[in-house]
């Protein structure tokens, strides 16, 4: 009798067993989440930059640091996240983020806690702030009377409407494409007199792109001098038709380069970027339209991109100028050729 009971003993608990285990079931959608414990739903944001000229995924690579705003479908602030792209490696380069299941606006800016601390934003407030607070401005110091800018961190904005998370079992992905919005520009001015000590020439570009807004737009700002963090003397041989005797001369000629950061191109903006090459005493010698240029140069395969796309996918740019006497007045110079990415262009409507 004993061991009859005992038999009975062990079917009723594993019927039990089987009846935890049919729920645990039914009650996950017939999947058993062993990493989670439950069936509480699990969100993660993931950041995508593809918005450049090699047309694939660089965020993992290029970007170091990311700050997500999260919005409620009112628009008023709820949390913000911070990391480096670093931690987020162990997590596939996604981001947990605890929030209720609901409808969300998610704004990133990558680039705030990068080691130069380039830009300010503001403190918001969880249940009052609204994302039209969440402005970007560009640090920079006041020196001879100009608002001057020197190396900067590369900045990214990103930013997604009406995101969806579910109140339902499993993990949840939203993912934030990001736009680049910070530009790198390397000048090589070439000196076919060798009248002067090149590193005596002053290279800058000045543009009022200082102040983003939260949708990435650009807003009203003083004009900013964007200086070289670095420079670099050297020399070079080469032989070149001077024009001025219709000859060619060869020779080994003294060059610059200098290395120059700004903030994000935007066609047809209020006011003009240009790149100003000066002399040791503050002398003009060339000033150009950057945005004109850049735009002229893009090659046959992006002529059907749109503009302002082209702007933003590239960031990289090279840009060579030949500098020649005018003979008529010593240390007068012109300018008649330069090279942007590869490609000659013969500057017409400059200013000398």
């Amino acid at each position: 009798m004993k061991l009859l009971a005992d038999i009975r003993k062990l079917a009723l608990s594993s019927l039990g067993m089987l009846a935890v285990f049919a729920f645990a079931l039914t009650s996950c959608d017939t999947e058993i989440y062993d990493y989670e414990g439950d069936c509480t739903p699990k969100f993660k944001v993931g950041f995508r930059y593809d918005m450049n000229m090699k047309f694939v995924d660089a965020f993992s690579t290029e970007v170091k640091s990311v700050s997500l705003y999260v919005f409620d479908s009112n628009g008023k602030f709820v949390k913000s996240y911070e990391s480096t792209v670093d931690e987020m490696a162990a997590n596939d380069y996604m981001m947990d983020v605890d929030l209720a299941p609901g409808k969300y606006s998610l704004l990133a800016w990558c680039g705030l806690n990068d080691g130069l601390h380039s830009y300010d934003v503001p403190t918001l407030t969880p249940g009052t702030s609204t994302k039209q607070e969440l402005k970007n401005t560009m640090q920079r110091k006041a020196a001879d009377g100009k608002a001057v800018v020197g190396e900067i961190d590369q900045l990214y904005h990103g930013m997604v409407d009406n995101a969806v998370f579910p109140d339902e079992e499993g993990v949840h992905t939203v993912i934030v494409p990001l736009t680049k919005d910070t530009n790198r520009l390397k000048v090589v001015l070439q000196d076919l007199t060798n009248a002067a000590n090149v590193d005596d020439f002053k290279v800058f570009v000045t543009a009022e792109n200082g102040k983003m807004n939260y949708n990435n737009s650009l807003m009203a700002d003083e004009l900013l001098t964007y200086e070289p963090y670095f420079t670099q003397v050297g020399a070079s041989e080469i032989i070149v038709n001077t024009r001025a005797t219709a000859q060619n001369d060869g020779g080994t000629y003294n060059l610059l380069m200098s290395e120059i950061n700004f903030g994000r191109l935007v066609k047809d903006w209020r006011t003009p970027y240009k790149l100003h090459i000066t002399d040791a005493n503050g002398k003009n010698i060339i000033t150009v339209s950057l945005i004109e240029l850049f735009l002229l140069v893009r090659g046959k395969e992006y002529q059907s991109m749109d503009d302002q796309e082209y702007l933003d996918r590239e960031d990289d740019f090279n840009m060579t100028f030949f500098l020649y006497g005018s003979g008529e007045e010593s240390g007068t110079y012109i300018s008649a050729e330069i090279i942007i990415n590869g490609w000659k262009v013969v500057l017409q409507d400059v200013d000398f």
